[in-house]
């Protein structure tokens, strides 16, 4: 079973306020440094922007990874599959030659 829709949300959350927060530390020490003149609204701003992006892209790879996991077991049943006719093919065509 995969991790619930909501723990999804709740640790893309966490992940990404995290990363706001370590970003915007980093804005402030970084653009001074740089000689890039950022009042501190801006920064709250550039860093909502990449928070918005940041937790639709974590949970969007959660969700698609979560889905991946659900359905390993699926896929590996039809490789095997597959394969089991292909040997059964190959055989017969080597007993024929």
């Amino acid at each position: 079973m995969g991790q619930p829709k909501k723990w999804s949300v709740f640790e893309s959350i966490t992940n990404v306020a995290v990363g706001y927060t370590l970003a915007l530390v980093g804005q402030v020490i970084i653009y001074p440094i740089m000689h890039i003149p950022v009042t501190f609204k801006q920064n709250l701003l550039i860093g909502t922007f990449f928070l918005t992006i940041g937790m639709i892209r974590s949970y969007l790879l959660r969700r698609f990874f979560n889905w991946l996991h659900s359905i390993q077991y699926q896929l590996l049943a039809v490789l095997r599959g597959w394969l089991s006719a292909w040997k059964i093919r190959l055989k017969e065509l080597l007993r024929i030659f």
